[in-house]
């Protein structure tokens, strides 16, 4: 991984392997770098390179400090690796999200995509192992006083393939909640759930969907 923290002018890295052992030298960059040396404007590449960025220029270096690369992105908190080791830059446009990929190098792959998504803002974005877009967004239900919470996914082209909200309810404390989730998969084949992350307290999640939550537990 890279260490980075301030210096007079500019940043100074550290590359550190898995073990905590430093590899090679530190160096001072001086452009491309990250507007602080604790956020998260930092990738470390497959290839052993790094790509760092800061308001509309990202900058792939080597491990030695040394300039692979320097490409345009329009928006600086939405850069990402995906699984099949490619960089996406992502925006909003209107009611639609706007998807351009790069390649290790920081050359272009391919065009834009365009999806729309049918929200100003996006709460997250993701790219699964078979290249579907999958966005997560919340949505303020007046009826209900309440944050109704939506996820959809899209394929390669940002054409949509399915969709399912999430709709919040008040419940009373000390009581048992029961309910199932519900999704299609567009190829019609038999889907389990299961929940990444750590389970929170009280709830119970099945493979089928199905859970209870025991709202006696904080």
């Amino acid at each position: 991984f890279v260490s980075f923290y301030s210096v007079e002018d500019g940043y100074a890295v550290q590359v550190i392997d898995i073990d905590g052992n430093l590899i090679g030298d530190s160096f001072v960059i001086t452009e491309g770098f990250a507007p602080s040396p604790n956020n998260d404007h930092v990738l470390i590449l497959p290839n052993n390179n790094f790509v760092t960025w800061i308001s509309s220029t990202a900058t792939i270096y080597d491990l030695n400090g040394n300039i692979i690369s320097s490409f345009d992105i329009t928006e600086a908190d939405n850069l990402i690796l995906t699984s099949d080791n490619l960089l996406v830059n992502y925006w909003s446009e209107d009611e639609s999200i706007v998807v351009q990929k790069y390649n290790l190098d920081g050359s272009l792959n391919g065009e834009q995509i365009t999806i729309f998504a049918s929200t100003y803002y996006i709460s997250s974005f993701d790219i699964t192992s078979t290249g579907n877009y999958v966005i997560a967004y919340s949505q303020y239900d007046e009826n209900t006083d309440l944050e109704n919470i939506y996820t959809k996914t899209f394929d390669e082209n940002g054409s949509l393939l399915g969709e399912f909200a999430i709709t919040p309810e008040n419940v009373l404390e000390d009581t048992i909640v029961e309910g199932k989730v519900v999704a299609s998969d567009p190829d019609g084949d038999a889907l389990t759930y299961s929940i990444v992350g750590d389970t929170p307290a009280g709830l119970t999640f099945n493979a089928d969907g199905s859970y209870t939550l025991d709202t006696n537990n904080e």
